[in-house]
């Protein structure tokens, strides 16, 4: 087992793929330990992880990330979603139906369609995680200094959150 090990790291082609996905993979653990500014992190883990099953589900299924409050909170849960909903669509739909019947061209198609419903159900997941971690954001991303505009930059934050979660989960899909 170890020989067959040694001789893919011998040709150049092999050691370069694998080198790629373990960096891949590395870009993912760390990426899970990257924490959203702004989030009280060890509050919110206190008690609304605790006392909640479904988010503790969520948390498993992304590798604590959910829990930790990372940039890949979402992990890869919207391009799952997406990609059962185009299933089920092109039983549904005659035109998605036909496209999926169309050869590589057309399954191409149906994953480009499939991205863009992972991007949108990003961002709807993450307006919805946003609001179930409101109480513990701070506005970090303030565009005013004043106190008086303190609600502006708590809107402002919450919008940064919600870009950085779909980006993030924008790159564990790419990664994917």
């Amino acid at each position: 087992m170890f020989r067959t090990i040694i001789n893919a790291f011998k040709d150049k082609e092999i050691r370069k793929k694998i080198l790629f996905t373990l960096a891949l993979l590395l870009m993912y653990r760390i990426g899970c330990f990257v924490p959203i500014p702004g989030l009280d992190v060890q509050a919110m883990g206190l008690t609304t992880i605790a006392n909640n099953d479904f988010l503790q589900l969520l948390s498993t299924v992304t590798g604590s990330a959910f829990s930790n409050g990372t940039i890949f909170a979402l992990g890869i849960v919207p391009f799952i979603n997406s990609y059962i909903i185009m299933e089920l669509l092109t039983l549904i739909i005659p035109k998605l139906g036909k496209l999926a019947k169309e050869g590589e061209d057309g399954r191409k198609k149906i994953t480009q369609y499939t991205r863009y419903l992972a991007i949108l159900l990003a961002l709807v997941q993450a307006i919805g995680i946003m609001f179930v971690w409101r109480e513990y954001i701070s506005p970090v991303f303030g565009i005013t200094p004043d106190a008086a505009a303190n609600n502006v930059n708590e809107i402002f934050t919450m919008i940064c959150i919600v870009i950085i979660l779909v980006g993030g989960s924008s790159l564990v899909m790419w990664i994917g």
